[in-house]
């Protein structure tokens, strides 16, 4: 059985995600109570993203008729395109975080403190812009998950060690790209 929002844990929940290229615009639920059928499907959130494929703006939070706007957050982050804060319409802080340099997400609390993070149907968004899944933890980096604690991702990459390959291989400062000498700990070219 898995658990509906709220925590309601007689009900199951299947969630579909609806996306533009590899940005997720819109959740929706369909619950089904124990022996029963599919319930209908209703929209639960509704995201906005800027420029940058992993720059989240805003989640719109629907009503549990899934017709209504319930409330409305926005996301900070920080160089590194983590979510470090939650506002909402008022620009209140309804979450602050920190997270460690392999993700692990921290609650800052009241008393200036870290605590635990344990609602990540709040957060969705967490270490790098990625999406943490809220049943396992993980994180979904498009082609595999990432997980937090061990700082790895679970299986390996599909297409093997492309990106840092390609960089190294590049040599990118004999190129002709960018050429330069090291004086009195200034670059030169």
């Amino acid at each position: 059985m898995g658990c509906a929002p709220g925590g309601v844990a007689d009900k199951d929940v299947q969630r579909s995600f609806f996306y533009t290229g590899w940005r997720v615009v819109e959740e929706r639920e369909q619950v089904v109570e124990e022996g029963q059928q599919l319930g209908a499907e209703i929209v639960t959130r509704q995201f906005v993203d800027g420029i940058g494929i992993d720059e989240h703006l805003q989640m719109v939070i629907y009503d549990e008729t899934g017709t209504s706007v319930a409330e409305e957050r926005y996301f900070h982050t920080n160089h590194r395109g983590d979510t470090t804060a939650i506002t909402d319409l008022g620009g209140n802080v309804v979450f602050r975080f920190e997270l460690s340099s392999y993700g692990e997400i921290f609650e800052v609390n009241s008393d200036n403190e870290l605590e635990e993070f344990a609602d990540f149907e709040e957060i969705v968004y967490g270490f790098q812009g990625r999406r943490v899944d809220e049943e396992t933890l993980l994180m979904y980096f498009r082609n595999r998950y990432y997980n937090s604690n061990l700082g790895r991702f679970i299986q390996r990459d599909k297409l093997g060690y492309v990106d840092s390959v390609r960089f190294v291989l590049s040599k990118p400062f004999n190129n002709g790209r960018m050429k330069g000498n090291l004086n009195n700990n200034k670059l030169t070219t």
